[in-house]
């Protein structure tokens, strides 16, 4: 009866185990902010520029006297009004740097687990008066790092299951107050140094 109410349980826990990684390994749709990233390829000299993963700001730091264009041309941004040695940084939002499209391109929908070039973006800028342009792409960034690692949370979450399931149906014998009396075999003396058993077996054999 414990055996098998243990086993039950153990059972139980397996269940629960799989259930709790089943979703995890049954999501299937692709979160396409994470796997979208923008980032940087070129600048002018003595520009340092940094772009958040999703385009959502760019960074621009430096010594010099830039000015940066808007989207119809305009200036937009001055920073470094006057010659400076000290650098000085300026971080705004611009809707070049970031993916816009309803629809991933056809190369990523047919190999998702590939890594892809999906856009391209530039900023004109004027360095010093002289003028250049910040440069950068879009990329998607495969996904099989993400299949790998739900892969591996659910084995590791059955693993957990399958060993507490283990050690409820095959517990440590010191680990069972609860187990009947007649599980162990216990040698009964009586005070004359003969066992208890052979004392009342000698008594059921005497005649009335």
């Amino acid at each position: 009866m414990h055996l098998g109410r243990r086993l039950a349980t153990g059972a139980a826990a397996v269940i629960l185990a799989m259930t709790a990684a089943g979703p995890a390994s049954a999501h299937t749709q692709v979160n396409t902010d994470r796997h979208l990233r923008s980032v940087v390829v070129s600048a002018p000299p003595g520009l340092d520029v940094t772009v958040a993963d999703d385009g959502s700001a760019i960074t621009l730091t430096t010594t010099r006297q830039v000015s940066v264009e808007g989207y119809q041309g305009e200036r937009f941004l001055t920073l470094g009004a006057g010659p400076t040695t000290q650098d000085t940084s300026l971080t705004w939002s611009d809707h070049r740097t970031s993916w816009h499209g309803s629809d991933l391109p056809q190369d990523v929908v047919d190999a998702p687990d590939e890594d892809h070039v999906v856009g391209a973006w530039s900023i004109p800028v004027t360095v010093d008066g002289t003028p250049a342009e910040i440069a950068g792409e879009i990329r998607w960034v495969a996904v099989r790092d993400s299949v790998a690692l739900t892969v591996t949370a659910c084995l590791g979450v059955l693993a957990v299951g399958l060993a507490l399931a283990l050690r409820m149906a095959f517990p440590s014998r010191r680990s069972e107050p609860d187990d009947p009396p007649g599980d162990h075999e216990v040698d009964l003396v009586a005070p004359g140094g003969q066992p208890l058993v052979d004392q009342a077996e000698q008594v059921a054999e005497e005649p009335t």
